[in-house]
């Protein structure tokens, strides 16, 4: 089993400190000092901070590359917020790769200079590439997590040719938005201001709400059109500064970010970006320490 293969080689990797299962039924028959559930730590984590007034726990939900999980997850965040009626003016979404590249009052100055509008990321369907409307528009599924999406794009298989025959029965070749509404993309990251989340929040409980979730739950990479596809179709789209303020770089190839390093700091700081991403500890420590010195932090 794959724990088996963690097991034999964790002496060997210095950042496997622990194994942890979302599901207890994956410990069966292990008993080994690394080895936790994630019930526990997230125990753990809520005795640590049990007397911080400033940290919360979400609702857990496993997540899974491109599909709809990640917007619920984010979704669950947004609950959290609005529920506990947390005081705020700016909701920062970052993942546990970005860093700060400011200070944290460089940061508060550049979203207070946006005078309450929202910083995102987003362009309409004029700029969108064929592969990036087939992500939105086709039909995507996940059977025992292998991707299959209708219809196919390039090249496909006799088998790719069968399946695809079969769900012609079933499924059109493009899907309609619900609402009415104009599909946006962009990136998952943005910094939205308190009256915004609620919004979110509330459009999340309505009909139509509930309507743009089903319909992307067949899309691919819904987490990077179900923001933007929710504000530009609200009273919000006039208030959007397209700038989602992160430096980050691209592998044309791969279509993937670059893990940021030394030699990647004049151009960040140069930038005038507030986050980069992404980093990684164990390839580059020294860029942690470069960018604290000029944050003062």
């Amino acid at each position: 089993e794959q724990v088996d293969k963690l097991i034999e080689v964790q002496e060997r990797l210095h950042q496997l400190e622990h194994i942890i299962y979302v599901d207890p039924r994956g410990m069966r028959k292990y008993d080994h000092h690394k080895l936790h559930r994630f019930i526990d730590i997230q125990e753990q984590g809520r005795a640590a901070y049990q007397e911080a007034t400033n940290v919360f726990f979400t609702t857990h939900i496993p997540v899974y590359w491109g599909d709809i999980s990640m917007v619920k997850a984010t979704l669950n965040a947004i609950d959290t917020l609005v529920e506990n009626g947390i005081d705020y003016d700016y909701a920062v979404l970052i993942s546990g790769q970005d860093y700060p590249l400011q200070s944290h009052q460089a940061i508060c100055d550049t979203l207070a200079a946006g005078e309450g509008r929202q910083f995102m990321e987003y362009f309409g369907p004029d700029d969108m590439d064929p592969e990036t409307r087939h992500r939105l528009v086709s039909t995507h599924l996940w059977i025992k997590n292998k991707h299959w999406w209708y219809p196919h794009q390039g090249s496909p298989t006799l088998k790719r040719k069968v399946v695809d025959g079969i769900l012609s029965l079933f499924l059109p070749k493009e899907r309609t938005l619900p609402n009415g509404y104009i599909g946006y993309k962009g990136s998952y990251w943005w910094y939205l201001t308190r009256d915004c989340i609620e919004y979110i929040h509330a459009f999340n409980q309505s009909d139509p709400g509930q309507r743009l979730l089903r319909y992307l739950r067949f899309s691919y990479h819904s987490a990077e059109y179900y923001f933007q596809t929710v504000l530009l179709n609200s009273a919000y789209r006039d208030q959007i500064i397209n700038n989602e303020h992160r430096f980050t770089v691209w592998f044309e190839e791969s279509g993937h970010p670059k893990i940021l390093g030394m030699e990647d700091y004049e151009a960040m700081r140069a930038s005038g970006k507030l986050f980069g991403r992404k980093f990684d500890l164990d390839r580059d420590a020294e860029i942690f320490d470069l960018l604290d010195a000029d944050a003062g932090e």
